[in-house]
């Protein structure tokens, strides 16, 4: 299994989510909500992670208190997908 580190910060002075750093390469997003950075870097890493690494491949943020645990790429985007159809 492939575990991606992904360091998020918050600028309360601008009230903005954004990675400071990240395994990913080319995986650059900001958000007002944590939530929802946490979703739109599930849906980057789908595209940005190597297809050979995608069906095992894991993220781990940190400084995002909510989401410590490990979460396999597109998680996030699978859950949102499911909602919105439902």
């Amino acid at each position: 299994m492939t575990t991606y580190n992904v360091s998020v910060k918050h600028d309360p002075e601008i009230r903005v989510y954004y990675i400071e750093d990240s395994d990913i390469p080319g995986l650059h997003a900001e958000s007002a909500s944590a939530d929802e950075l946490f979703e739109i870097v599930h849906d980057l890493a789908a595209d940005l992670v190597p297809k050979e690494d995608l069906a095992e491949a894991s993220i781990q943020f940190h400084g995002l208190p909510a989401h410590q645990a490990l979460t396999p790429v597109g998680a996030a985007s699978m859950q949102h997908r499911r909602r919105a159809r439902d």
